[in-house]
């Protein structure tokens, strides 16, 4: 039986990159982007901020969930 793997393409300035990621590599991605989104609730929750400034972290939570849960289910 062949491995699983996910395939994702970044895009950096017009530009494509596809990388195919094993299992291991896709659950270590997907543990990274879970502590960011828990440091940014942690950061949120701890420090006063300007709403400004707490709408740029919503929105990177925002962005990271959205990328998280795509991995995650992957193609449909």
């Amino acid at each position: 039986m062949k491995p699983k793997t996910a395939k994702i393409t970044i895009r950096a300035r017009g530009y494509g990159k596809s990388i195919t990621l094993n299992d291991a590599q896709t659950d270590l991605v997907l543990n990274v982007i879970k502590n960011q989104m828990d440091f940014i609730n942690e950061h949120c929750d701890e420090v006063p901020m300007k709403k400004p400034e707490m709408d740029e972290y919503l929105k990177d939570y925002q962005t990271l969930d959205l990328i998280h849960k795509a991995i995650k289910e992957g193609p449909k």
